[in-house]
């Protein structure tokens, strides 16, 4: 699936909403064509975090644009990288940032 501008946008917009839900700390957001940038906080397994942001995200797409039947918003799997040091995360939010800027 790619995203054009618009999915993009209502992706960057509801993600602080799902970051809510989940009861984790939103930073950063940043939606690309192809993937998602989120840097969030929370005590919670990155595997798990991940899972229920793509399937919240999805869901709140689907919404407003139906995909077919069988079809999904994000490939399977996606990385997750802890941030632990001040230094990194100021890095990282700041590349997150960035992307947001680069359409």
């Amino acid at each position: 699936m790619v995203l054009s501008d618009e999915l993009r946008r209502f992706a960057d917009s509801i993600v602080p909403d799902l970051c809510e839900r989940g009861s984790w700390t939103f930073h950063a957001c940043a939606s690309r064509p192809d993937h998602v940038h989120v840097l969030l906080g929370t005590d919670r397994e990155g595997k798990a975090v991940r899972s229920w942001l793509k399937r919240w995200l999805g869901e709140a797409l689907c919404k407003r644009w139906p995909l077919p039947d069988g079809a999904g918003w994000w490939a399977k799997g996606g990385s997750v990288k802890w941030v632990w040091q001040d230094r990194y995360f100021h890095n990282v939010r700041k590349y997150i940032l960035c992307q947001r800027r680069a359409r």
